[in-house]
């Protein structure tokens, strides 16, 4: 029987195509990383997705996030996002959780209900609290380092937290995770070294890096590949 998932079938076979329908992936951060990663996990059949993300769609994620348009500027990300993967797949189950994830909360998250977790948050407190989380609970988790101010995709790859090199968030992610006892993440990150200086952000005490339009997806894309080739 021809469906959209054909193509599919034909790489990972129908066994394995059968089993994604069933997969539970939560994705905290649908920003540039994030988006990209939603919608290749829905192109590939997993059908019940749970995304996390406080932000609205601001014109200067236009560069650079595919849920970003001057017609979503101010809509809640989460709610874009649900409308984009009930496109691609009608029969997708969606969560939204419009919320901030804090050390204080991460239990209401119920994340040992998933297969999986991504991380694609921007908050480092956040980020940390997850992955020991997820490292503590055994549950299965990639996390996405800095993808900012890069340009060449060919340096992106899927490493251990304690083996990348070159990325500053990794370097405070590394440090911290070891004081917690966390002996292993991982990660999506670039060895890339970043000759471009962060710009200051108007009204703002700290600096936020620059973006170009295609880093950002590379960096979800390989995730949505590791995750997928994970649970089959």
């Amino acid at each position: 029987m021809t469906d959209q998932f054909q193509r599919n079938r034909v790489v990972i076979g129908d066994k394995a195509q059968e089993s994604l329908f069933h997969k539970k992936v939560i994705v905290f951060g649908v920003g540039g990383v994030g988006a990209a990663l939603i919608e290749t996990l829905a192109r590939m059949g997993i059908e019940n997705i749970t995304i996390v993300d406080y932000d609205v769609v601001d014109i200067t994620n236009i560069n650079r996030q595919i849920i970003a348009f001057h017609d979503t500027i101010g809509m809640k990300k989460v709610d874009v996002s649900e409308s984009n993967l009930k496109r691609i797949n009608p029969n997708i189950k969606v969560k939204k959780i419009y919320e901030k994830l804090s050390l204080d909360n991460i239990e209401d998250f119920n994340l040992k209900d998933y297969d999986y977790i991504a991380d694609c948050i921007d908050t480092i407190s956040a980020k940390i609290a997850l992955c020991e989380y997820a490292y503590k609970n055994n549950i299965n988790i990639i996390s996405s380092m800095g993808a900012g101010n890069r340009l060449n995709p060919t340096d992106v790859s899927i490493t251990d937290i304690y083996k990348t090199s070159y990325c500053p968030l990794a370097r405070v992610m590394r440090r911290e995770l070891k004081k917690r006892g966390v002996k292993k993440l991982k990660v999506v990150s670039s060895k890339e070294v970043v000759k471009v200086k962060s710009m200051q952000k108007e009204n703002i005490r700290k600096s936020v890096p620059g973006s170009v339009s295609f880093m950002p997806p590379v960096f979800g894309l390989m995730m949505a590949s590791e995750i997928i080739k994970d649970m089959i």
